[in-house]
């Protein structure tokens, strides 16, 4: 099986895994030009389609009726699944809050700035923590789903534009 840079990952992958196979028999300069459609292709999608796969497992982690939760929890909640990409950012060191922060910001999902509480007592620390508010990222899966639905109602079909 023809070896992939690590910019080639999941669905792009197994979308030019094909194409580069077949330029790499021809020959020629033919596999660096669609590798390097392939890389500048991809690296644009990337960003979105990992924003929004953090927005579903950020759905999928987190913790039934809870209304806020502390980035440091969350991304040691993201990083504990080893199946999903994020205990593979920063050359495996995983994702960190501050990455966590600017991916959200595409969703206008800002970090809120709240007292934590002692673990060992119940009076407030003077230590502010960033955390994340459930109803923000309610309102974007909604928008979400709202914007692909209405897409989908539209008949827009972008691929038979070509």
């Amino acid at each position: 099986m023809l070896e992939l840079p690590d910019d080639l990952i999941n669905r792009g992958a197994d979308n030019w895994r094909p194409l580069l196979t077949v330029a790499k028999a021809v020959g020629g300069d033919w596999y660096e030009r669609i590798m390097a459609a392939a890389l500048k292709h991809e690296r644009g999608q990337e960003s979105t389609d990992r924003n929004t796969l953090l927005l579903e497992h950020l759905k999928a982690i987190w913790p039934k009726d809870t209304e806020f939760w502390w980035s440091h929890q969350i991304v040691s909640e993201l990083n504990k699944n080893e199946e999903w990409p994020w205990a593979e950012y920063d050359h495996g060191n995983g994702i960190t809050a501050n990455r966590l922060a600017r991916m959200l910001k595409q969703f206008k999902i800002r970090p809120d700035f709240q007292r934590l509480k002692s673990q060992v007592s119940e009076r407030e620390t003077n230590k502010p923590g960033r955390g994340y508010w459930h109803a923000d990222l309610a309102k974007v899966g909604s928008v979400q789903n709202l914007s692909h639905f209405l897409f989908w109602l539209s008949g827009a079909r972008p691929w038979l534009t070509r």
